[in-house]
């Protein structure tokens, strides 16, 4: 300590020791080993799906799904007035069945 008349300074150093950040620490390196070879595959996949065209060929695939869908919505939409004349060509073949039937 030192100080000069009517002031002083003064300097406190406390010091503490646990045992349980080393562990947590080489917990946490161990995982981060383990983890490592994953990481890197899914970057070395990224990159393959980016040069190769895998990322193209999968938003074609989607798109070509999307694409699917609003065709088969289009379809539906004309189902209801096929089956209408439909039915009514049923009807009408019916009818001249029976009257040809009548005829004879």
């Amino acid at each position: 300590m030192s100080g000069s008349a009517g002031t002083g300074s003064y300097s406190v150093i406390i010091r503490a020791v646990d045992q349980a950040s080393a562990q947590i620490n080489a917990i946490n390196r161990r995982l981060a080993a383990i983890n490592a070879p994953v990481i890197r595959l899914q970057r070395s996949l990224k990159t393959l799906a980016e040069r190769s065209g895998l990322d193209d060929l999968v938003k074609g695939f989607s798109a070509l799904g999307h694409n699917a869908l609003g065709a088969l919505s289009a379809i539906g939409r004309i189902v209801g007035p096929l089956g209408a004349i439909t039915g009514a060509a049923s009807i009408v073949g019916i009818y001249r069945l029976a009257e040809s039937w009548s005829v004879m």
